[in-house]
């Protein structure tokens, strides 16, 4: 019989500690034997401890100095410096840059994507090692689960009495303001879309600022200048993906454009009766009835908005006065502003949503991948 030692124990409970931090995010991987080997791979016993240290709470929450991180810890600067180094050499630390010049530290997110770039930039070692654990993470019966979060997805999740991060979707205009006051945009293959090949473009996942910089050192991502930035988001945009962003306490830093063929989360909101209850940009479609086509007397039929929901928030309907009118399914409609950059006569507009004021506090939902 084989008899674990204190120190195995020990290291056990420190993985486990980290696996808790790194999951507190909107979408996570379920608990399971081949993640915790993975992490036993990726990081060492001492990495594991610093990163599951108090200095840490969540991905993205505390952005902390060297000298901080060893005040939390209890060790010298010197010793975290070290272990630190170790962690950035493996890309396993965000990192940035603060107002004052000083650099500053934070967790990363256990999720399927970041997994998959992270073990791409390992050494080959370890990564044979790693890809076999992750393949069967993604396609194995344990995967079918996998994803619960007792925070709802497009809404706050919450640490003590801090916001750590929102993931929120966000129309064409937002992500162009975001572009054109970015220090620095990156772009990087879409996990979901590699793995799940559809009709629709695949290197589409944006970084900015800090965000695209860890993309470019970590090897998995390409700088694009404001012009090349603004014609993918044309592009993504005319392909009908929907701009989900990644809101931490340093602002926007990560942009996924999102198709409900490949990304599990959209398909699922899809499903529902209700997907605003669980994301929601805070504006709706203000449709003039002058401008579109379906209304009044006009003969052509035009179903741009209609089609290019990925909701189904716009339909048609019969009134007494029109065969073909465009019918709005409010509960139904998370505010993404494909419907109005579509429409080829400028006839909808996006406007706020009566009422409507951003969430600070959880709700319940949950969604189950």
């Amino acid at each position: 019989m084989r008899v674990e030692t204190t120190y195995e124990l020990s290291n056990i409970s420190v993985y486990e500690k980290l696996r808790q931090k790194m999951s507190i995010w909107i979408v996570h991987i379920e608990k399971n034997p081949e993640l915790m080997e993975i992490l036993e791979l990726l990081f060492t016993p001492e990495e594991a401890e610093l990163l599951a240290s108090d200095a840490f709470s969540a991905p993205f929450q505390d952005y902390r100095t060297a000298e901080e991180i060893a005040g939390c810890t209890g060790k010298t600067q010197e010793d975290v410096e070290k272990i630190i180094e170790g962690l950035e050499q493996k890309k396993l630390i965000f990192k940035c840059i603060d107002d004052k010049g000083e650099t500053r530290y934070s967790l990363l997110a256990l999720e399927y994507g970041s997994i998959a770039y992270l073990t791409l930039v390992q050494e080959p070692e370890i990564r044979e090692k790693i890809l076999p654990l992750f393949q069967k993470i993604c396609t194995g019966e344990i995967a079918m689960g996998s994803g619960v979060t007792k925070y709802p997805w497009g809404r706050v999740v919450p640490v003590g009495k801090s916001m750590v991060v929102v993931n929120e979707i966000l129309p064409f205009e937002e992500v162009e303001k975001l572009m054109k006051n970015a220090r620095s945009i990156a772009v990087v293959l879409c996990f979901c879309r590699s793995q799940n090949p559809c009709s629709h473009p695949v290197e589409t996942c944006m970084g900015f600022n800090e965000g695209a910089d860890y993309m470019v050192k970590g090897g998995f991502g390409r700088y694009l200048n404001h012009d090349e930035a603004l014609h993918l988001l044309e592009e993504v945009e005319e392909a009908g993906l929907v701009h989900t962003a990644v809101r931490t306490k340093r602002g926007i830093t990560f942009i996924c454009n999102c198709c409900t063929c490949a990304c599990p989360i959209l398909r699922r909101l899809t499903d529902m009766e209700n997907p605003r209850e669980f994301t929601f940009s805070g504006l709706i479609p203000q449709i003039d009835e002058n401008g579109c086509t379906l209304c009044g007397t006009r003969p052509e039929l035009c179903r741009a908005c209609v089609d290019i929901c990925p909701f189904d928030a716009l339909f048609f309907y019969p009134d007494s006065d029109n065969p073909e009118k465009i019918g709005f399914k409010e509960n139904r409609c998370v505010g993404c502003g494909l419907c109005a950059h579509h429409c080829p006569h400028n006839a909808i507009t996006m406007v706020t949503a009566e009422g409507y004021a951003p969430e600070f506090q959880p709700k319940k939902q949950t969604i189950k991948l």
